[in-house]
């Protein structure tokens, strides 16, 4: 299944927004238990992100995300 993902509201909440690129850990959590219930997920960040800038122009670490990925056994 693909997943098109948006992280902001989907890995973290409104109350993570005040410190940019923020991935909330119960967040997380939930998203990899819907991954590891399928047999071939396949990811498309459809997010801001993507681009690595906010729009406030801060800078996103993209590599710590995908080492929250990581960390997940995702």
């Amino acid at each position: 299944m693909y997943y098109f993902l948006d992280i902001d509201g989907v890995l973290n909440t409104k109350g993570d927004w005040s410190r940019p690129f923020t991935v909330n850990p119960a967040c997380m959590a939930n998203f990899a238990e819907v991954l590891r219930a399928d047999d071939d997920p396949h990811i498309i960040l459809s997010s801001s992100w993507r681009q690595g800038l906010s729009n406030k122009g801060d800078h996103a670490d993209t590599g710590n995300l995908f080492n929250v990925f990581t960390e997940m056994g995702l």
